[in-house]
């Protein structure tokens, strides 16, 4: 859900523009030349449509009782941006044609961001928008700093026109990471605490880190004691950690990595038992720790919206 407009000034009430963002090109930016004797300098988003995939298995009469295999999981999701590139130019307006395409080109991004291949998930980028709301009590500019990690599916090739002028149309269809939206605030809280999360409607994964001055314990665990499914703990074996050793675990990808002298490994074996769990949508997170020696650990998090 990806806002175009905010506020209720404007033609037929549409408001001022949201900007969109990504791979360092601003998108329909109200500051942007819209009107004026050479004539408008801007990329103007008319159109956002989004669409979130679904997973799941289910028995043959799933549609009579309800019953599934495995429940309905949320695996994907695309939106489809549509606009038109503005110039005063011909040539300004090959020029930022060649601007788009470059920032929403997939190939260049997964050479730029992941040119080995072995880590897939830094293909996916920053694409931060605003969304309105009429909560202003926690939103005070009447708007939420929203996110989706994203990937182009395809490199923009606007359509050039004589009879538009200095314009050209352009689809950007976006493939997200995970279906979430996201805030744009990282929400991170040190040591044992009740985290707040009553903004969010939907779950997140959290990060996990640990850093340690000594060997640490054997049975190092965290705790969130009110998750809907109960508490859930991650019990994690630190006791070949030496001073300075920062321990990272990434609870959407369950995966353990140790940082030393500033190289990173990953490490599997630190996982001792227990589930890499979620930050509820609920009004709080308790996080607990156990048998911390030799440890300073902080939990961070965005919080998340369905759509």
């Amino acid at each position: 859900m990806i806002g175009l407009y905010g506020g209720t000034s404007g033609p037929r009430g549409g408001g001022a523009r949201l900007a969109v963002t990504y791979n360092g090109l601003t998108l329909n930016n109200p500051s942007d030349t819209l009107v004026g004797a050479s004539g408008p300098d801007t990329y103007e988003l008319n159109t956002a449509v989004g669409s979130t995939s679904l997973d799941y298995l289910s028995e043959v009469n799933q549609q009579r009782d309800g019953l599934e295999v495995y429940p309905f999981r949320k695996v994907s999701r695309i939106e489809t941006v549509r606009g038109v590139v503005r110039a005063p130019s011909q040539a300004k307006l090959h020029d930022k044609i060649k601007a788009l395409a470059n920032a929403f080109d997939p190939a260049k991004i997964a050479h730029d961001n992941d040119p080995t291949g072995a880590n897939p998930n830094n293909m996916f980028l920053a694409f931060d928008f605003s969304v309105p709301t009429l909560d202003t009590a926690n939103y005070a500019t009447g708007l939420v700093p929203s996110r989706y990690y994203a990937l182009p599916f395809r490199i923009p090739d606007p359509v050039i026109d004589n009879s538009t002028g200095f314009a050209a149309f352009f689809d950007l269809i976006m493939l997200m990471r995970d279906p979430r939206r996201y805030w744009q605030t990282l929400t991170t809280q040190a040591g044992a605490a009740t985290i707040d999360n009553s903004l969010a409607d939907y779950m997140s994964w959290p990060t996990l880190a640990i850093t340690m001055t000594g060997a640490g314990s054997a049975t190092y665990s965290v705790t969130n004691t009110t998750t809907l499914h109960g508490a859930l703990a991650l019990v994690l074996d630190l006791s070949n950690c030496l001073n300075g050793d920062v321990v990272t675990v990434d609870f959407e990808r369950s995966k353990i990595t140790r940082t030393r002298a500033g190289v990173d490994t990953d490490r599997p074996s630190y996982y001792v038992s227990g589930d890499y769990f979620h930050m509820d949508a609920v009004a709080s997170n308790a996080i607990a720790y156990a048998n911390t020696t030799n440890t300073s650990s902080s939990l961070s998090f965005r919080r998340a919206w369905s759509i």
